[in-house]
């Protein structure tokens, strides 16, 4: 017979009292078989294991979130549960560090933080001296309520005898044709050969893409700096996870920046041929504002610059309408800016003549070289 001396406390969850031992060398607060019983509505499912002190480890019977009330202190208190507890409740560090609990031995009082100390609650020691004598008599005693817990248990893991006789498969009986020959085996597939390697290719593809969360760190970003510079910013007017965004006359999607055709494309396809240098000049700007998107463009308008020269009069002759047509032309076909890899090298390709020097950034992509940046000086 041993004399109790651990640490109880009185522990109330709703209607229910409960006996809590403070263990500091538990991790996690723990509910025992009375508890599971009295609460088990309130218990979800778990996929923690809880180790034992003899090295073991058995899976979580349950997730048990409880409203502990102890004294006149209460507070939420997230329990493991485990059938095989021999107390109804363990407050473990997670308790001690949350509550602040403060042991005195030498008072043998206890309390949460700068509170007042509170005694230890008492177990049943008739009880206690009971279970102690039958142990030592009959070795394991199994009381009422751990009978129901195995019973539940039993009744889980051996099902009730099916109506008809099953079959074993200790024993296997062949029947040989030719000895020795093994039959064909083919590994069980979940997916035609066909179909993996697409799903292959498309999980590598959001490896090396960007996630969902990267963009809304991005976002996050860029509304914080509007913020901080005190920008009012129009929720309504804004559009979020869009796959494409107009503006300005560009179309920015994930392949890259690219003119936006269905404005462009009208405007220039009956774009009237220029009469006058005022035309020429209105034409130019209207060119230069998407310069980027044509290949050698410098070099294309040259025959129209002529035209805006001093002291030089107005034809409209066969170079000036053959630039006009390319330049319409190349818009129409306007490649796409894509946004540069910094993890890629560059390339910078450079071209001039009497009338202009140009150069443009270029990134060589999977499906070829693409430009991201392009200059003109006049």
């Amino acid at each position: 017979m041993t004399r109790e001396n651990r640490f109880f406390v009185d522990v109330r969850v709703g209607p229910f009292t409960y006996k809590a031992l403070l263990d500091s060398g538990a991790q996690c607060c723990l509910a025992g078989p009375r508890m599971m019983r009295e609460l088990a509505e309130r218990i979800k499912p778990s996929m923690s294991l809880i180790g034992y002190a003899n090295q073991q480890t058995q899976p979580s019977g349950g997730y048990l979130p409880v409203m502990l009330q102890i004294d006149r202190e209460a507070g939420r208190i997230d329990m493991e549960c485990t059938e095989i507890l021999p107390v109804e409740m363990v407050l473990g560090v997670d308790f001690g560090r949350r509550w602040r609990v403060d042991i005195s031995m030498g008072r043998n009082q206890w309390r949460s933080g700068d509170g007042p100390w509170h005694n230890f609650a008492k177990l049943n020691e008739a009880r206690s001296m009971r279970c102690d004598i039958v142990a030592e008599c009959a070795g394991i005693t199994v009381c009422g309520g751990e009978r129901e817990i195995i019973e539940s248990k039993i009744k889980r893991l051996i099902p009730d005898v099916p109506p008809k006789l099953g079959h074993t498969d200790k024993i296997v009986h062949r029947i040989e044709l030719v000895e020795g020959a093994k039959p064909v085996c083919h590994r069980t597939r979940r997916m035609t050969p066909k179909m993996e390697k697409i799903a292959h290719e498309c999980l590598q593809k959001m490896k090396e893409e960007e996630t969902f969360e990267e963009h809304v760190s991005w976002l996050e970003r860029v509304i914080r700096i509007l913020l901080d510079a005190k920008l009012v910013v129009n929720r309504d007017k804004c559009e979020f996870c869009c796959q494409n965004v107009q503006f300005l006359g560009y179309v920015l999607d994930s392949s890259g920046l690219r003119i936006d055709s269905e404005r462009v494309r009208p405007q220039y396809t009956i774009y009237p041929t220029p009469r006058n240098v005022k035309q020429v000049r209105r034409l130019l700007g209207m060119v230069g504002w998407y310069s980027r998107f044509i290949k050698n463009e410098a070099e294309i308008k040259v025959p129209l610059a002529r035209l805006l020269r001093k002291d030089t009069p107005f034809v409209w002759g066969a170079d000036q309408e053959q630039a006009f047509a390319t330049l319409k032309q190349s818009l129409s076909e306007a490649p796409v800016l894509v946004r540069p890899d910094f993890d890629k090298e560059f390339a910078i390709q450079t071209d001039a003549s009497d009338y202009a020097i140009g150069a443009v950034l270029t990134q060589e992509r999977e499906d070829g070289e693409h430009p991201v940046y392009t200059s003109a000086v006049y």
